[in-house]
C-alpha cells in the first residue's frame, strides 16, 4: 500500500485536517494519531497495526492506495474522458451584443443594432440536429450570453421553444443557462422557464450604493440597477422550482467595502439554489485588494449559510467549458468561438456557422485549443483534481508564461480550509432542507 499523491495535511489546534483532492474526502485525525501516521508514511503496515480503524477509514477515503494504482493517470483519464465526451453538448448563443448597462470594465464592444436573425436561428437548429445525428448526445445545454441576451426576449423565447421541440423529437434532455445582468425578466419568459432546469449567473458590484455607480443604465440618467436586479431575483425564487443562481460579486479595492450588506439583502434566497462567487475585476490590481475585507465577507456569508466560491477552485473532473470538444459559442452574426471571455466585435472568430448547419472551424485555432495539454506546473501539483488547471485562454494568448492563481496570501492550506468550510456549509444546508416538510 502507498500514500495517495493528492493527499494534503493541514495541522490545526484541535488536530490535523486530511484532504484528498482526488476523492474530495475530508477527515480529521487527532494529533497523536497523525503523529504515528506521519512517522509510518514509509511503513503503513505498522500504522495499520497501531490504528486499524483509522487505517481502514483512510483507505476507504482514498488517502491510502494499492501500490500498483496510478492515481495521476487515473485523474488524467477522467479529465480527458470528460473533455472529449460526446454524450453532452453545450451551445452558447449571443442573441445581441447590445447592452442596456454601461459598466466601465466590460470587455465587450456593444453593438446597438446587433440581433440574431430568423435565418441564423434556422441555421442553429440545423446545427443542433446535425450534431445530434453525429453524436447522439443525451443532454443539451442551451446557454445565452452577449451583450445582454434578454434585450431580445422574443428571440430567446422563440429559440427555446424550437430547441425544446427538437429535444422532444430526438429525446434528449434540455437545460438552459443565462449569463445576464438581471435587469430584464419578461413574464412570458419567466412562465416558460418553469418547464426547464435553468441556471443564471447575475453580477453584483458591491453594496447597493457602490453597485449603482458602476452598473447603471446608459439611457436613463445613469439610474442604478441594484433594486431591479434584487426584485428580479426575488421573482425567480418565487416562480421557479428547478433553478440555480450564481451571484457573481465583482470586486475592486473600491467596491469590496461593506459587502456584508449584500448577504443581508439576499437573505430570502434558498441556500441550496443561490450561491455567491467572488471575482476580481480583471483591470484591478491584486496588490491593492484588502484581503481582510474579502475574507470578512466570505465568513459572514458562511455564517448565514451561503455557499461562497472563491478563485473558482473546487473539485472537478473536467476542463473549462471552452476546452470541451462538444461546445461552441455562436454570435448573432454566425461567427463561432469557444470562449465567451472575448470581445466578439474585434477578435477574429474561430469558426463560422454555415447555412447547412455545419460549423466551418479555423482548423489551426481549433486544434490548438483542443490539443492543449495540462501544463507541467499543474500535472506536478497535488491540488490539481480540485482545481482544474490554469485558464486555457490565458495560455493560448500568453504561452507558457503563466503562474498559479494561489499565492503567498492564499496558499494551498488556505484553500483546503476554505473548501472544508464550503463543504460543511453544503452539509448544513442539505440537513436544513431535509428537515423541511415536503
Amino acid at each position: 500500500m502507498k500514500l495517495n499523491f493528492y493527499n494534503h495535511f493541514v495541522k490545526q489546534a484541535n488536530g490535523v485536517i486530511c484532504f484528498n483532492a482526488l476523492s474530495d474526502a475530508y477527515l480529521m485525525l487527532k494529533e497523536n494519531v497523525f503523529t504515528d501516521f506521519e512517522a509510518n508514511f514509509n511503513n503503513l503496515a505498522q500504522f495499520q497495526e497501531n490504528y486499524p480503524n483509522q487505517y481502514k477509514i483512510l483507505c476507504e477515503n482514498g488517502f491510502i492506495l494499492a501500490e500498483d494504482f496510478d492515481e495521476k493517470e487515473y485523474y488524467l483519464n477522467l479529465y480527458y474522458e470528460r473533455k472529449f465526451a460526446r454524450n453532452f453538448y453545450q451551445l452558447i448563443i449571443n442573441p445581441t451584443l447590445n447592452c442596456n448597462l454601461a459598466c466601465w470594465y466590460c470587455y465587450e464592444s456593444h453593438q446597438k443594432k446587433s440581433e440574431l436573425s430568423d435565418e441564423m436561428i434556422k441555421n442553429i437548429l440545423l446545427h443542433i440536429e446535425k450534431k445530434y445525428e453525429t453524436d447522439k448526445f443525451n443532454h443539451f445545454v442551451l446557454g445565452f450570453f452577449g451583450g445582454e441576451p434578454l434585450l431580445k426576449p422574443k428571440i430567446v423565447i422563440d429559440l427555446i421553444n424550437k430547441v425544446n421541440n427538437l429535444a422532444k423529437e430526438k429525446d434528449f434532455k434540455l437545460s438552459l443557462a443565462f449569463t445576464t445582468n438581471g435587469t430584464i425578466l419578461p413574464l412570458e419568459l419567466l412562465s416558460l422557464l418553469k418547464n426547464f432546469n435553468t441556471s443564471f449567473q447575475i453580477t453584483l458590484d458591491g453594496v447597493r450604493k457602490i453597485h449603482d455607480t458602476t452598473r447603471f443604465f446608459k439611457e436613463n440618467n445613469k439610474q442604478g440597477s441594484y433594486e431591479l436586479i434584487l426584485n428580479n431575483i426575488r421573482k425567480i425564487t418565487e416562480n421557479l422550482t428547478d433553478y440555480g443562481i450564481t451571484l457573481r460579486v465583482n470586486y475592486t479595492s473600491k467596491t469590496i467595502a461593506g459587502l456584508k450588506q449584500v448577504v443581508d439583502d439576499f437573505d430570502f434566497c434558498d441556500r441550496k439554489k443561490v450561491q455567491f462567487s467572488l471575482h476580481k475585476v480583471w483591470q484591478a490590481d491584486q496588490a491593492e485588494i484588502d484581503k481582510k475585507l474579502l475574507f470578512e465577507f466570505m465568513n459572514y456569508a458562511k455564517e448565514h449559510n451561503f455557499i461562497v466560491n472563491y478563485l473558482n477552485i473546487y473539485r472537478q473532473f473536467f476542463c473549462c467549458y471552452a476546452d470541451n470538444y462538444n461546445e461552441a459559442v455562436i454570435n448573432y452574426n454566425g461567427d463561432v468561438f469557444k470562449c465567451t471571455a472575448r470581445d466578439f466585435a474585434t477578435v477574429a472568430p474561430e469558426g463560422k456557422l454555415m447555412s447547412d448547419g455545419t460549423i466551418k472551424w479555423n482548423t489551426e485555432k481549433w486544434l490548438n485549443r483542443i490539443n492543449l495539454r495540462l501544463p507541467r506546473l499543474c500535472k506536478d501539483c497535488n491540488l490539481l483534481p480540485a482545481c482544474g488547471s490554469i485558464c486555457s485562454q490565458h495560455r493560448l494568448e500568453k504561452g507558457e508564461n503563466i503562474s498559479c492563481m494561489l499565492d503567498e496570501e492564499f496558499t494551498k492550506d488556505d484553500y483546503i480550509i476554505h473548501n472544508l468550510n464550503r463543504q460543511l456549509i453544503i452539509n448544513k444546508i442539505n440537513a436544513m432542507y431535509s428537515e423541511i416538510p415536503k
